[in-house]
């Protein structure tokens, strides 16, 4: 049996491959005009079945995430090789679309797995954790910076201070998933800390960025930004957790049907996404608040899945005791989790978006260039280590997931140093550094974490 299972892919990659320089040849004949949404489509297919492939990585011990990284890091390699088609893809409106859309529902599934009474728990820790996230990367940026580019200006080295501060949760919490360890603290407490770490780290770009362009720190734009920003969050689990049930319920009124209870939960997740949008803070914490505060207690006056429906009318009345009450319980919960099983053909398909690529977007030119790599992993080491330390704050758990579930830096790292490279600040060899570390810090993380997580080791 595995000997065909290896054999059908083998010919799976071997058509992915024919299938690159294949339409390469039609896309240059039908000249530089065709429409990038189009060219959307062709690669959608490339990269699902390049996500597919890379999780094969499975069979081997590790998460499928870190396949599918790795996965858009080797179809990066195949456009330098010079599969033109792929490039465009880059830049592709569409295609970073579908990446942010994947991180939406990735972190509105963890948020349906967890519950606001787990948060308030690890509160306190989560607000330590994720301001020592911020302050030791951002102070050792600096000095590292001073170290690696001494005739850059006090301005570029505090914009790579500021790049560290970044944490790009969504790899971290896929690693959980994966493993099915979605519910130990560690993971409230590293959500709740990103959640620090992304209000501190717009708060701090905000301000390099007003010291860069108008050469003035602005006290009322920070305390503009922090008060929009605390808004935001009480107002999401407060106001949010009282409209949540309001709206579950007029709905009802039109329609109770499996429809209606996919629309209204995937609803209210894009619609915290857009508001934490115009807050400016990241979507993903808008997505993550909706699936805290969406309670599966609101969707009990809908249907429930058909199979429950007809083994409670068909099978439950002529089971007797004990079997009968066992059957009722499973198919509670079965009813109790039926909106995360109707939001995971979605999560199929966007979320290997996002890591397929975030590998893509690796330039692996940025290797030849002996001081680039070698200022790369020192940067990486900076990054690392100033986030390991969040794990001797976290309290009564395992420090080592802790810390290590806030090293990776993924697309939120390059956000910020690309806004360096516009303004002028970073230079493109910093730039490049900072990919090394963001590449680094990427493709450790799963590894390192699956490790952690399969050690027998007690919770400190």
């Amino acid at each position: 049996m595995r000997t065909y299972i290896d054999r059908r892919l083998r010919w799976l990659i071997a058509a992915v491959v024919a299938m690159l320089f294949s339409t390469t040849d039609a896309i240059a004949a039908s000249g530089a005009g065709s429409e990038e949404i189009f060219l959307a489509l062709g690669w959608i297919v490339v990269v699902l079945l390049a996500a597919r492939i890379g999780s094969a990585i499975e069979r081997l011990g590790q998460p499928p995430v870190l396949g599918e990284i790795l996965a858009g890091i080797v179809l990066s390699g195949v456009a330098m090789a010079g599969v033109h088609w792929l490039e465009p893809m880059r830049t592709s409106v569409v295609m970073k679309f579908l990446a942010e859309v994947g991180t939406i529902v990735l972190l509105f599934q963890i948020g349906l797995e967890s519950n606001v009474e787990q948060f308030r728990k690890v509160g306190m820790r989560a607000f330590i954790v994720g301001t020592v996230g911020v302050f030791f990367p951002f102070i050792g940026g600096i000095l590292v910076g001073q170290y690696l580019f001494p005739e850059q200006s006090i301005n570029a080295h505090i914009f790579l201070g500021a790049t560290l501060t970044a944490t790009s949760v969504g790899i971290s919490v896929r690693v959980f998933r994966d493993l099915g360890v979605g519910a130990r603290p560690e993971v409230s407490i590293i959500l709740g800390a990103a959640v620090i770490d992304d209000v501190l780290g717009v708060v701090i770009l905000a301000v390099v960025q007003g010291l860069v362009t108008t050469g003035v720190f602005d006290w009322w734009n920070v305390a503009i930004i922090i008060g929009k920003s605390l808004i935001f969050l009480i107002g999401a689990i407060v106001v949010g957790g009282r409209i949540a049930p309001l709206l579950a319920r007029w709905m009802a009124y039109l329609s109770n049907s499996t429809t209606m209870k996919f629309a209204v939960p995937t609803a209210f997740c894009f619609l915290l996404s857009y508001i934490a949008y115009i807050d400016d803070l990241a979507p993903i914490i808008g997505a993550f608040g909706a699936g805290l505060i969406l309670d599966q207690v609101y969707f009990n006056i809908y249907r429930a899945p058909e199979i429950v429906e007809k083994i409670e009318h068909e099978v439950l009345p002529y089971v007797g005791e004990p079997s009968r009450t066992r059957l009722v319980e499973i198919l509670d919960q079965y009813r109790l989790h039926h909106i995360e099983e109707l939001i995971q053909p979605l999560a199929y398909f966007f979320v290997p978006m996002f890591f397929v690529m975030t590998g893509f977007s690796v330039d692996l030119r940025t290797f030849t260039s002996l001081h680039v790599l070698w200022a790369g992993m020192l940067i990486t080491a900076v990054a690392v280590a100033g986030k390991l330390v969040t794990g001797f704050v976290a309290g009564r758990v395992h420090r080592s997931i802790v810390g290590w579930g806030m090293v990776p830096r993924g697309e939120v790292g390059l956000i910020f140093a690309s806004v360096g490279l516009g303004l002028g600040v970073v230079t493109a060899e910093e730039y490049s550094a900072i990919m090394v570390m963001v590449m680094t810090t990427t493709l450790m993380t799963p590894l390192v974490l699956s490790w952690l997580l399969r050690r027998k080791t007690p919770a400190m």
